[in-house]
This record gives structure tokens, sequence and C-alpha cells, in this order.
């Protein structure tokens, strides 16, 4: 008895681990629990909490994979309008030879460019651009960091603003194409994974109760049984 007890309690709680994954993810508010929600039948709902976990956890991985492709997409867009703005190649940040430039953010946006024949500095926001002669390039960074300066220089690509535009478009009709997929899944499944949430949350709290009237059974045994084999004095 205490074999099945323990598999039907490892089940009862891969179920609820799986409905309570599924509940967040498309975002449904979980009910009390109430084990007259539903007849318990834990291999078929077992199979079916776990298949349409596998689902959603596909759809919720590509999602992100394709938002966080579309956010270094825009950063890529961001970057080359600013340095459109300045007047700069976004090509040369990389290939410059005699020359050593540099591009990144900087915390305090609100500062004059130094006339320091050192260095040349521009700034859209709190995007900017230097170059520096190799010699003078620490002198320029110490500058920079001196108002948070970090450097995006490896981020930028010398792609064309349009091809990115185009390329951050359809991932976002591709992204809109995973939500409607994933909103389909919440209208589709939701109210039965609710209902398995409930159902075997107040489940697992029939077994454990089943547990603790089996232990304190056997405890009571055992003390009744001892009590037997002790002797008794006259």
């Amino acid at each position: 008895m205490d074999t099945g007890l323990q598999d039907e309690e490892a089940l009862t709680r891969e179920i609820i681990s799986g409905t309570e994954y599924a509940l967040n993810a498309l975002l449904i508010q979980p009910e009390a629990a109430d084990v007259t929600r539903k007849t318990i039948d834990n291999r078929s709902d077992a199979a079916f909490v776990s298949g349409t976990k596998k689902v959603i956890e596909r759809a919720v991985r590509l999602r992100s994979m394709i938002r966080s492709a579309t956010d270094e997409v825009d950063r890529q867009i961001e970057y080359g309008d600013a340095l459109y703005q300045m007047g700069i190649d976004p090509g040369m940040i990389k290939k410059a030879r005699l020359v050593k430039p540099v591009f990144g953010t900087v915390d305090n946006a609100v500062w004059d460019v130094p006339s320091d024949e050192r260095f040349m500095l521009t700034k859209r926001g709190n995007l900017v651009f230097g170059l520096a002669l190799p010699v003078n390039y620490p002198a320029m960074l110490q500058f920079l960091k001196g108002y948070g300066f970090a450097d995006t220089s490896a981020d930028v690509r010398d792609v064309p603003l349009e091809r990115l535009k185009k390329r951050a478009k359809s991932l976002r009709r591709r992204h809109d194409v995973i939500d409607d997929y994933i909103n389909r899944l919440k209208e589709e499944k939701g109210q039965t994974i609710k209902q398995l949430s409930s159902t075997y949350r107040g489940y697992e709290e029939i077994l454990k109760a089943m547990r603790m009237s089996l232990f304190s059974a056997r405890a009571m045994f055992i003390t009744g049984w001892m009590d037997m084999r002790e002797p008794r004095c006259a």
C-alpha cells in the first residue's frame, strides 16, 4: 500500500507542477483547490498535462528567441540611425587602421563636447562616437568614463538601415503569430488546465491525509506490539 500511495503522490505532484507552469505561461489565475471539480484519472490527466506543457514550452521558447532577436535588431537600428545623423559610416568602426574609433552609451547625456585636440567626439542623446590616434585613445576613454561610458563598438553592424528595418518588421510579424498561437492555446486548453490544477491540489491534500493516517496506524501497531513484548512487573 505504501508503494502505491507514493506512486500516486508522485504522479499527482507531476500533474500539479505541469499545471502551475501552464497557468503561469498562459497568464491564468488558479482557482481554489477542490477535488470535486473533476473525476480523478491521473494517468490520462498526466499525459494531457505533459503534452500541453511541452507545446507551451516550445511556443514560449520560440517567442523568447524572437523577442531577443528583435531587441538586438532594434539596437542595431538605433545605433545605425545615430551614426548616420553624426555623419559616420558604421563600417569604419571596425575597419579603421590609422586611428582608433569608439562608440557607446553614456549615463549623463548633458555635457558639452570638449575642444580637445587629442581626440574628436560627437554625440546624439546618450550615444557618443569618438576618434583618436592610438597614443591619445586612453585619454579619450578616460574622459568618457567620467560620464558613465559603456563601449558598444563590438555591437555595431555594417548593415544598411533599410535591411535592418525589414528584418525588424519580419520578426515582429513572427512574434505576433506566436502570440496568437499562445492565446489560442489559452482559449482551448486554459479552462481544462485550471480545472486540473484545482482538482489535483485538492487530491494532494487527501493523499497527504491518507499518508498521515497510515503512519499513525502503523505507529499505534508498533507501540502496541512493543507493549506486548515488554515483561510486566508483578
